[in-house]
Formats: C-alpha cells, sequence, structure tokens
C-alpha cells in the first residue's frame, strides 16, 4: 500500500494531463481507503479532466460513501458548471455524509466566490450573545 499512496503523490506532484489520467486509472482499485485518497489528490490538482471519474463516483450508489463524500469536495474544488449542478442534486442524498459533503462543497465553493478572506473571518473574535 506504501509504493501506491508514494506513487499517487508522485504524480500530483508532476502534474499535468498524463498524471492525471493515470491518477483517474486508479480509481479501479479494490481499496476504498486509497479511492478516498485518490478522489482528494483530484480535489487538490483541480483539474477538470478529472470531473467525469468524480461525477460517476459520486453518482454510485453503491460505492462507498467516505469515497462519495471525497468526490464530492473534489467536485467542489474543480467548480465547473456540471460539478456545481451535480453538487446541487446529491445535496439532497439520503447517505447523510455524502449530503453534507455536498452542501460543504458548494458553501466553500460561495465563500470562495464571495471574494471574502478566510484569514479576516478567522481572526475576528467569536460573537457571543
Amino acid at each position: 500500500m506504501y509504493e501506491r499512496y508514494a506513487a499517487l503523490f508522485a504524480l500530483r506532484n508532476h502534474g499535468g494531463d498524463d498524471a492525471i489520467m493515470a491518477i483517474v486509472d486508479s480509481l479501479g482499485c479494490q481499496s476504498a481507503l486509497l479511492r478516498h485518497e485518490v478522489a482528494y489528490v483530484l480535489g487538490q490538482l483541480q483539474n477538470k479532466a478529472a470531473s467525469a471519474a468524480l461525477s460517476d463516483i459520486l453518482k454510485n450508489l453503491n460505492e462507498h460513501p467516505m469515497v462519495r463524500h471525497e468526490a464530492a469536495e473534489a467536485l467542489g474544488s474543480i467548480a465547473d458548471e456540471e460539478s456545481v449542478a451535480l453538487l446541487e442534486k446529491f445535496a439532497m442524498d439520503p447517505e447523510p455524509i455524502v449530503s453534507q459533503s455536498c452542501e460543504v462543497a458548494l458553501s466553500m465553493l460561495d465563500f470562495e466566490r464571495s471574494g471574502k478572506s478566510f484569514e479576516y473571518l478567522y481572526m475576528q473574535a467569536p460573537q457571543v450573545q
């Protein structure tokens, strides 16, 4: 398993379309944990070439919820129109980790598009009621 993770991170660090396609190919492995990590890395790379594969994972109700959750967050990072529409649809998924991940992805996307500074908000003292 270590070798698979090392290869995954080496491909991520290399970048480019060939690396993306090699990473997408690893979504066919048997380990749900590794598929989850692959989806996470694809989200880090924010490459639209991964959108179709990540969308297929999110749509697959037989996929492990942990993998679907990470695919949702990755699609939020990619943030193309098709990804956003899919996240809106699956925000109603009966699996809570999936629906909540879609909500988080959409919320983060709205925040990023707002132009507000996360650091500024983080540094403010919380309001006590």
